[in-house]
């Protein structure tokens, strides 16, 4: 009696005590990492992103249209702007993840309770999001991903409700989540796109007002984008313009598939900047011939067409790329990125010591489906996660498969993942 008095109590403030969980797991490994080489001094792609938010900050920012989504670093400039130091930005950056990581495991595990009804479904999906140690690892940098992650998950919890009451503000709300998703990290700009569509569909009544409702946060993200972009450099552009290079060093030939890599040296006139960018514009004056400044739009459509040629020309080589990356996108091994996690984790014990892998994540939610899908109420939610799941991994698969640019799938996930607490009520009925 005593113990199940003690369980209801810990029930009842689940989601703090999960909240609490994913926080000091973040505290005490930021702790450590931070005592590192990489941790007292970031590299690549944080470099970069903390030079840009010192740049946002300052009004230095180069004349140019923006090469990634800004909202990550322009975020981070803004507690330069109101006088914290640039030495403290790597650990402002560590606080906004760490509240990511506490955000996304909150959000699903309250969204797993009312997908599977039960605690332990979301006690299962909550630690398997706050404990994950892939989650952990980027959690110390100064890395757009988990943020958009969070925004994700916030979307995916009000989807639950908006697929029970399919009411216009949830609508909305779901567009305004995925587009601040997409402008953190373009990888979920497809499921922004998309999702006015699916809420045209799904609607039961009103289907044109959802649709209009749906549509109106992507379509403010892409004009707010390109007012920022004509304010820096004068030029109107919606999207970042990384994504023509990254799309033929992603499918031309001689290409691995697991990520960018430099084919040529390049050299830095002032402070770092990105080496695919900076590659992109010397290899696009080697090919052309033509001088600087360069045309973005005539740059990017000289990608894409190089693209295209080669896949028309070669398309059982490009085929077979991408049954590929389909496999490293799915496969258990973490992919290497610009930080490699197999050889981090061997270097420090509270990555060491985790059994949380994608292998079991993928394999959980697998049973999860399968035990789950029994009930029809569940149906609809499970298929839009799914769906979810294979747009997403369409995207990716397309350019590179690294795992950090999987992360956004580990809470969904461990969200499917929660269903295996009905895995005893299959087995019984499968006896009858």
């Amino acid at each position: 009696m005593k113990l199940h008095l003690f369980i209801t109590k810990i029930n009842q403030h689940r989601t703090l005590w999960i909240a609490l969980i994913a926080f000091l797991h973040c505290y005490c490994w930021f702790i450590h990492y931070a005592d590192t080489p990489l941790g007292a001094s970031p590299a690549l792609d944080n470099q970069q992103t903390l030079l840009l938010a010192q740049q946002m900050a300052t009004g230095e920012l180069p004349s140019e249209p923006f090469h990634r989504a800004p909202l990550y670093p322009y975020l981070l400039s803004l507690f330069l702007s109101v006088g914290a130091s640039f030495e403290l930005l790597p650990f402002i950056a560590r606080l906004l993840n760490a509240a990511a990581v506490v955000t996304s495991a909150t959000a699903i595990s309250t969204t797993a309770f009312k997908l599977w009804k039960s605690n332990l479904a979301a006690w299962i999906t909550g630690l398997l999001i706050g404990l994950n140690p892939v989650l952990l690892f980027f959690a110390g940098d100064a890395f757009d991903i988990l943020l958009a992650t969070a925004a994700l998950c916030l979307a995916l919890h009000t989807a639950c409700a908006w697929l029970q009451h399919g009411s216009l503000k949830s609508s909305l709300g779901i567009g305004i989540l995925l587009s601040i998703g997409a402008a953190l990290r373009s990888h979920l700009l497809p499921l922004a796109i998309l999702w006015p569509l699916v809420a045209a569909i799904r609607a039961s009544q009103y289907r044109l007002k959802h649709f209009a409702v749906a549509v109106i946060s992507p379509l403010l993200g892409f004009l707010l984008l390109g007012l920022a972009n004509l304010e820096t450099a004068g030029e109107f552009r919606m999207l970042p313009w990384q994504g023509a290079y990254n799309l033929w060093t992603g499918n031309g030939p001689n290409v691995d598939g697991r990520i960018y890599t430099q084919t040529i040296r390049v050299e830095y006139d002032g402070a770092y900047d990105n080496p695919a960018k900076l590659e992109s514009l010397e290899l696009y004056q080697v090919e052309t011939g033509q001088l600087p400044p360069f045309s973005i739009s005539a740059m990017n459509a000289h990608w894409q067409a190089k693209t295209i040629e080669h896949i028309r020309e070669h398309p059982a080589d490009w085929l077979a790329l991408m049954a590929r990356k389909a496999y490293y996108f799915l496969n258990n091994y973490e992919q290497y990125d610009n930080k490699t996690y197999g050889f981090h984790k061997r270097l420090h014990g509270q990555l060491r010591a985790n059994p949380i892998h994608w292998g079991l994540l993928l394999l959980l939610a697998v049973a999860g489906v399968l035990v789950g899908a029994r009930q029809q109420e569940n149906r609809a939610l499970i298929f839009l996660l799914i769906a979810t799941f294979a747009c997403y991994a369409a995207g990716t698969i397309l350019f590179y498969t690294p795992n950090r640019f999987r992360v956004p799938m580990i809470p969904l996930l461990a969200l499917l993942a929660g269903g295996i607490v009905q895995l005893k009520g299959a087995c019984q009925d499968a006896r009858r």
